[in-house]
């Protein structure tokens, strides 16, 4: 699974270190959980463009 680094402002840590704790879960796996939410939020909102299928025969 890849893997980002993330810069959180102290209040939106602490909020998610006591989100994490209250769904007994570490930091990391929340704030995925977190990022995984808010994407799709956007993509139902349509903030997020659509995948554009790559034709299978396209040459590079």
């Amino acid at each position: 699974m890849p893997r980002i680094q993330v810069t959180l402002p102290t209040p939106v840590l602490e909020s998610l270190e006591r989100w994490a704790k209250a769904r007994g879960q570490a930091t990391a796996s929340c704030a995925a959980v977190a990022l995984e939410i808010a994407i799709r939020q956007a993509e139902e909102k349509g903030e997020i463009p659509k995948e554009q299928k790559v034709e299978a025969n396209q040459e590079n």
